[in-house]
């Protein structure tokens, strides 16, 4: 039996016209059917008008080159990566700077052809491609994202490129891939720096001096408006500080300019060095410099600033083997009392500065002539102060405290003093502010209690006793971390009986910040000392807040006491302090009672103790102890 044997099927597409005119594509198919020995016996075959799919495949390749040419046109490298790192689609940029090369048949992955890679860039243990696949990052939030890569190019060098991953979705908004575009930034960049650089040098040339690097006059002013306009909303004094170098022409001149600049560097090397890191120091021409000094408590404090800067010029100047010494002159002007702007403060520092130098070199002067005089003042009490404690200057006075119920002495008050050899005693109303703000009333506390303590310790061996002597705390004093400590020591060392020394702290400073307070208080009470308040009514503390107190008296202010007898105004605040201390169980004494009156309108209303010039005032403790043993008060 003979058996037909089939060939493989030919196909073909062509063109037909028809007799219309119109062009027709057909696809045929045919398939030759042999017999057993190979002759042909017939031929199936199929034939299709495929002339809707030829013309949308031709649009689609029309597409394409449209694509493709449009993508050429673009200078950057653009990639099209599907979600298998498959290069879909490059442009020419891209295929030129492409590792490697692809023909028409062939799919690099991005990897192959933007890095020359056989594995993907964060599979790989090399620092230059240790950041996670910016592909993946896209795939996963389906976000855009920017970085930037710095890799060799075709020559080696390296060049630095910002790439840009944007997702491709599909129609129905499926993400199918990623656009990348990269740009090589490696000029942008070095243009932007020596722009950036140019900026640098050109903003150095406007607004530093170039020899020292310090502002330069435009820079100080414009400093200077902003420091005024600060103190105008914070309502504290500014200085303007301008600062000559007596002579320095002549230096000059004798030793050459070159000399002369280094010297100007070392002056300002100085000069930066006395001043606070929020002070502005500016060079404005060959020998003169302008300090902008703010936040000042007074405006006298500028003078402490002044000496500083003249005490800079004190050692000599070390320049090319040459040891040279050198004085200023200064000008100071304050806002807001010499100008309220900055070209008048300016003006009047340097109209300062001419008077300081026809008063003689090396000094310093004011705009206004009576505030020389103060800052003068103020800087001589502060050196002098300085120097008190070691000189023995300081002494200790002592004001009996007096019972009402029986006219015995109950204690004493011990009183600072300043004998200075030539202002002689100098009052406390001078001198103990200015130990406050300098920190010199730290040592000069602990000193006072320590003479106390012994004065109070020598008393007692004497046979004379007192009920407690009370003692003075500084607001520094009560806020100092090692108050107790220091405290505890002092009694120590001198062998003074706590239960007879009674601190006196004043109503401001416990208010200030209770909760601290009573933790302080409790200390000292714990130590057996005893606490008052001192100044009662003046700090409009509450019942409430003095119950939670650990004190046992309340002194009440001498300004209730100097009119008590007859205004009656202080007559009711001084009796509600009573019946407010009564309530509380707190011992009562007024302070500066000098008169009979006073002493009976207190006694009526049921103050317990009093202390005042109507019994004696403050005395050394010598004429103290014959006063007690002459009246016999003890």
């Amino acid at each position: 039996m003979r058996h037909s044997k089939a060939m493989n099927p030919t196909s073909i597409d062509h063109r037909i016209v028809l007799g219309d005119g119109n062009v027709r594509w057909v696809h045929e198919e045919a398939e030759l059917k042999r017999d057993e020995e190979g002759y042909p016996l017939k031929m199936l075959g199929v034939v299709l008008d495929i002339t809707n799919l030829k013309e949308a495949e031709e649009k689609a390749e029309q597409q394409r080159i449209f694509l493709q040419n449009t993508i050429d046109g673009i200078t950057d490298p653009v990639r099209v990566i599907d979600r298998e790192y498959n290069v879909l689609l490059m442009n020419s940029a891209a295929k030129a700077a492409a590792f490697k090369q692809a023909d028409d048949k062939q799919c690099l992955k991005c990897y192959q052809a933007g890095h020359g890679l056989e594995r993907p860039c964060d599979e790989l243990e090399d620092p230059l491609y240790d950041h996670p696949c910016p592909m993946k990052t896209v795939f996963f939030t389906g976000k855009p994202m920017v970085i930037t890569e710095t890799l060799a190019d075709s020559s080696g060098k390296m060049r630095t490129y910002e790439l840009s991953f944007s997702p491709l979705r599909t129609l129905g908004g499926e993400l199918q891939g990623v656009i990348e575009t990269s740009r090589d930034i490696t000029d942008r960049l070095g243009m932007e720096q020596s722009l950036l650089e140019k900026e640098s040098h050109l903003e150095q040339l406007t607004y530093l001096d170039q020899l020292t690097q310090l502002p330069n006059r435009l820079l100080f002013m414009d400093r200077l408006r902003l420091g005024i306009s600060a103190t105008h909303r914070e309502n504290h004094p500014l200085a303007v500080v301008y600062i000559d170098i007596d002579r320095f022409k002549q230096i000059n001149e004798s030793f050459g300019h070159e000399i002369g600049d280094q010297l100007l560097l070392d002056v300002a090397k100085r000069l930066r060095g006395t001043l606070r890191e929020d002070d502005t120091l500016a060079r404005f021409s060959g020998d003169e410099f302008v300090v902008i000094t703010g936040y000042l408590k007074q405006p006298e404090h500028s003078a402490v600033l002044a000496q500083k800067l003249l005490r800079s010029f004190d050692q000599p100047f070390e320049v090319a083997q040459h040891q040279l010494y050198l004085t200023a002159s200064v000008g100071i002007s304050i806002y807001p009392q010499d100008g309220t702007d900055a070209d008048d403060l300016l003006r009047d520092a340097n109209t300062a500065m001419f008077q300081a130098k026809g008063e003689g070199i090396n000094s310093f002067q004011f705009y206004e002539d009576d505030m020389t005089a103060q800052a003068f003042e103020h800087v001589l009490m502060e050196t002098s102060l300085r120097g008190a404690l070691d000189e023995g200057q300081l002494r200790l006075y002592y004001q009996p405290q007096i019972s009402l119920e029986n006219g015995k002495i109950i204690g004493a008050e011990a009183l600072l003093r300043w004998e200075h050899p030539d202002m002689g005693l100098v009052s406390p109303a001078k001198f103990i502010p200015l130990a406050e703000e300098t920190g010199l009333i730290l040592p000069i506390g602990e000193w006072v209690m320590r003479t106390a303590c012994r004065q109070l310790k020598a008393w007692q061996d004497a046979g004379i006793e007192l009920g407690c002597l009370a003692i003075n705390l500084s607001a520094k004093q009560f806020r100092a971390l090692n108050l107790v400590e220091t405290v505890t020591g002092i009694l120590q060392e001198t062998d003074c009986p706590a239960q007879g020394v009674e601190f006196e702290i004043t109503e401001s400073q416990i208010m200030e910040n209770s909760q601290r307070s009573i933790q302080m208080l409790d200390k000292l009470r714990d130590l057996g000392v005893g606490v008052s308040i001192d100044d009662f009514g003046t700090g409009y503390s509450s019942m409430g807040q003095l119950k939670s107190l650990p004190i046992t008296k309340l002194k009440i202010d001498r300004v209730f006491v100097r009119d008590v007898a007859e205004n009656a105004d202080d007559q009711a605040i001084a009796e509600a302090i009573v019946a407010m201390a009564k309530a509380l169980g707190l011992v009562v004494i007024a302070e500066g009672v000098e008169t009979e009156s006073q002493k009976q309108c207190l006694q009526q209303m049921g103050c317990q103790q009093v202390q005042g010039f109507l019994y004696l005032r403050p005395v050394p403790a010598e004429e103290f102890a014959r006063y007690v043993e002459e009246a016999g008060l003890a």
